[in-house]
């Protein structure tokens, strides 16, 4: 897979004694396949090369067939359900449509080793405090724990070099092996700014504001009503900027159905066809939202202006819902990570989608958080509450 950091399942950075007090974001590879698509300014993503996963596709021809697919462009779970709001056969590759799109899916030669190099920068976990450009002094060791992803969210087997083939998990002998991973950090070398933020730690003033990303997943049965909702409390941080909801086939995370492992597309209402949210058990939305009528692209489109995602189609392939408690700052000299501002969480509250599916799925929910901590000299660093 190639629009993801696949090979971390989780990511952690913290002390020893609070291993996820400034990042505990389970399911990192799933977050890095849907939320840089959101974040990710279409500049940059021009810039990105195969070493960092999440560039540009280089399909040049428009492809309408599985033999001709090629499947560096979508995957082979990408094609059109019927009915859809264009008029196309069940079926259809979806890029006789395309815009510029991420490249989902590599393939290689049959029966041919691969190897694969990533070279993944932390803000492929935007959001996140890893991703921000910032001095940071503590008070004691800190830690970055990564747990390697499950093989079948790694890639796949297929009997077939352009990957239209039947998807199979790796078997033992074809399992991925990781041959080394390294971090590089940045330090600050102006000896200016390193002298005054040694002597803000060494007064005991050195706090930290950014953002915490947490994730949960659900799974709902079968096809009909459903809903899932979330209580959120100052415990995660002192305000809720945005959550966002992702529902995968049920299918993403087994051995049995590997072509599955990212798929959460929802062309022809093929897994949300509609949808509210709600706070409080108050509607967050005037009506229910429609997907049949692209309601949920109208809803959801602000968020991905100058992004990756440049349109209905690639939304849909890409499908999620955000609601945001605080104005996105596209645009903004100000990175919008370091804006303090959203929902104040000093009361709980309860937040849920309710919806009206197509299948079986898998719901995560990705909520983003303001924490603050505290770090002094010799002393454990300290979450701030509200």
């Amino acid at each position: 897979f190639q629009d993801a950091f696949e090979i971390c399942g989780s990511i952690q950075f913290g002390s020893a004694s609070q291993p996820g007090a400034l990042v505990d974001l389970q399911f990192a590879n799933n977050y890095s396949q849907i939320v840089p698509k959101i974040d990710t300014k279409m500049e940059d993503f021009e810039s990105h090369d195969y070493t960092s996963a999440l560039y540009p596709s280089d399909a040049l021809a428009l492809r309408s067939t599985a033999a001709a697919a090629g499947l560096n462009f979508f995957p082979p779970t990408a094609t059109l359900a019927a009915p859809n709001a264009w008029g196309i056969a069940a079926g259809t590759y979806v890029d006789q449509l395309t815009l510029q799109q991420p490249q989902y899916a590599r393939t290689n030669a049959v029966n041919t080793s691969d190897v694969v190099t990533r070279i993944v920068p932390f803000t492929a976990l935007t959001h996140t405090v890893l991703a921000m450009d910032r001095d940071m002094i503590f008070g004691e060791d800190m830690y970055i724990n990564m747990m390697v992803a499950p093989s079948y969210k790694i890639g796949y087997n297929t009997a077939a070099s352009n990957g239209s083939g039947a998807a199979t998990a790796f078997v033992a002998a074809k399992q991925p092996t990781l041959s080394g991973m390294y971090v590089n950090l940045a330090v600050e070398v102006d000896p200016i700014t390193e002298a005054s933020v040694r002597a803000k730690f060494d007064r005991g003033d050195m706090k930290f504001i950014f953002p915490y990303q947490y994730a949960w997943r659900l799974s709902t049965a079968g096809a009909g009503q459903i809903s899932v909702s979330q209580q959120l409390n100052s415990g995660y941080g002192r305000y809720l900027k945005r959550i966002i909801q992702v529902p995968f086939d049920s299918t993403e995370a087994s051995t049995a159905a590997v072509g599955h492992a990212y798929d959460h597309q929802n062309c022809g209402q093929d897994k949300i066809t509609q949808y509210q949210t709600s706070l409080n058990s108050v509607p967050l939305q005037d009506q229910q939202v429609s997907c049949a009528n692209l309601d949920d692209w109208r809803l959801n489109k602000d968020f991905l202006k100058g992004s990756v995602i440049r349109g209905a189609l690639p939304y849909l392939q890409n499908w999620f819902h955000m609601d945001s408690f605080s104005a996105p700052k596209r645009g903004s000299e100000v990175p919008y990570e370091n804006v303090v501002e959203g929902l104040d969480l000093s009361l709980p509250v309860t937040w849920s989608f309710t919806a009206t599916a197509g299948k079986a799925l898998t719901h995560y929910t990705f909520a983003e958080f303001i924490r603050e901590i505290e770090t002094k000299p010799g002393q454990p660093i300290e979450i701030k509450s509200v």
